[in-house]
């Protein structure tokens, strides 16, 4: 009961004030999975304000599965997105709806519109991880990375997906590159000397 008063008041508070604060809650609506409210308290012709917010209003008609009419808002082009942030939505569209091709191409289209550009393809591939596209989310960090070279979220992403792999000569690998790149950094340190002790042929 307290959750939904705290809901209540925020919206009654913030809904009608300027597109900063409308982004943070929407934000947090979204957050706390409150799709529908967020939704309700912001439509789509306060959403279309700023690209962050028009975003936040994709994330919440997502949340309640109305994939059909992100895809309509997409093509419709009211608010026009970067080329790789139409494409990844385009492609999270296209998965929910089966249609695993057009999916596909998406996100090659996303990662081409992305390339060369780090912070482009950091979005790309958090959002990626995010909905289970290991792979384009691992082209996506390899490619930041190969961007900018000391980029720590690049190498964070690769390790995290190395991780979830479970295979050790995998992490190890990561681990081994990133202790090249920093090598002061304690916690590096002791994960790449505990892989490289779990790749050593059992004694005897």
């Amino acid at each position: 009961t307290q959750r939904d008063q705290l809901i209540v008041r925020a919206i009654a508070d913030w809904k009608d004030s300027d597109p900063a604060d409308r982004l943070d809650l929407a934000r947090w609506l979204n957050s706390k999975g409150e799709y529908q409210r967020a939704i309700d308290s912001i439509p789509l012709e306060k959403a279309l304000q700023s690209s962050d917010l028009f975003l936040q209003h994709l994330d919440a008609l997502g949340g309640v599965g109305r994939w059909n009419e992100i895809q309509q808002q997409l093509r419709s082009e009211k608010f026009p997105l970067e080329p790789f942030l139409e494409a990844m939505y385009l492609a999270r569209c296209n998965s929910q709806l089966g249609e695993q091709t057009a999916s596909e191409n998406n996100w090659q289209r996303a990662l081409e519109a992305a390339q060369g550009d780090a912070r482009k393809l950091i979005t790309l591939a958090q959002y990626a991880e995010q909905n289970k596209e290991t792979e384009i989310a691992e082209v996506a960090y390899n490619n930041a990375a190969a961007a900018t070279p000391r980029l720590r979220l690049a190498w964070d992403g690769r390790l995290r997906l190395a991780q979830a792999s479970r295979d050790t000569k995998r992490i190890h690998a990561v681990l081994k590159n990133m202790l090249v790149l920093w090598p002061e950094d304690l916690a590096i340190q002791n994960d790449e000397a505990y892989s490289r002790l779990l790749l050593c042929p059992p004694a005897g």
